[in-house]
């Protein structure tokens, strides 16, 4: 028996917050936690490493460390709490950030700062700079360049974390995050060293993972959308290999998705007629009176 903390009221709204519940589960189910699980362990890494970013990646050892145990909802939230202080991390001017315009992630460079929360932006528009006022901090993807394969990983893991809790809505996010930071490589100054180099590869694998997880929500155009744009990075052959099966399951949810369409349509269509005919001559001809010309 195991007893463990109510997060809060059940589904009737009967049980309070944090009662204690008890439940019987097999022994094979128990895991001890990992030492840097507790509350005292997080704090206890927090505070052995003061630079922010070699903090950020002993972090995403750890959340490593919970993936590779397939504790993906534990790993998911140690990628979130990363995520999290990149997304906290203040803005200064000429800090590069990321957002979202016309569908798509795009750079854009802080101009200046106008208050806490709000910011002056300017980026490139067919080769001319434009100018963006008063843009929300909290739209924005911050960009570290100079960290750009910690930052990129960071998505990435949690984007698969999140497929394999089948959140196939959340891990396209992350991954449409990945694919805006290896897209901007080429522009901006002074890259990480190797990030230029893990750009293509990291695209063909973000565009193959998210192509998967709009198959899993029946995105098919989309999700072909990600193929053609993962063949076009030129994969490495085991990775090519994955993507031409993706590009044949997306063909084949297409057709299965077709055929059900069409047998709904027929069983509509049957319902509608047994309808019609249980119908007496009335209320027939109080419809066919109401039906537009």
């Amino acid at each position: 028996d195991v007893i463990f903390q109510s997060a809060g009221p059940d589904e009737g709204g009967t049980a309070p917050a944090d009662e204690e519940d008890e439940e019987t589960v097999k022994l094979q189910q128990i895991k001890a936690l990992e030492d840097f699980e507790s509350k005292a362990g997080l704090q206890k890494t927090m505070d052995e490493n003061k630079d922010f970013f070699a903090c950020c990646t002993v972090l995403k050892e750890q959340g490593n460390t919970l993936f590779k145990l397939k504790d993906y909802e534990a790993a998911s939230w140690w990628y979130g709490q990363i995520v999290n202080q990149f997304m906290g991390r203040e803005l200064c001017e000429e800090h590069w950030v990321m957002l979202m315009r016309d569908g798509a992630l795009e750079l854009a460079r802080v101009r200046s700062v106008v208050s806490d929360g709000l910011v002056n932006l300017v980026f490139d528009k067919n080769g001319k700079q434009m100018g963006l006022s008063n843009v929300s901090v909290t739209a924005l993807v911050p960009v570290f360049h100079d960290h750009l394969l910690l930052q990129t990983s960071v998505y990435m893991n949690r984007a698969r974390c999140f497929a394999n809790l089948n959140k196939n809505q959340e891990a396209a996010q992350d991954l449409t995050t990945v694919i805006g930071l290896w897209g901007c490589v080429n522009l901006l100054p002074d890259p990480e060293e190797g990030s230029k180099d893990a750009a293509s590869e990291g695209l063909c694998k973000a565009h193959y993972l998210r192509g998967k997880t709009r198959l899993g929500r029946g995105r098919h155009d989309l999700a072909a959308s990600d193929v053609k744009a993962a063949m076009a990075g030129n994969p490495a052959p085991a990775l090519l290999r994955q993507i031409r099966q993706l590009e044949r399951d997306i063909e084949i949810s297409k057709k299965d998705t077709k055929r059900s369409n069409k047998k709904l349509a027929k069983e509509v269509a049957k319902w509608a007629d047994a309808a019609m005919s249980n119908m007496d001559q009335a209320t027939r001809d109080a419809l066919e009176g109401a039906a537009p010309e």
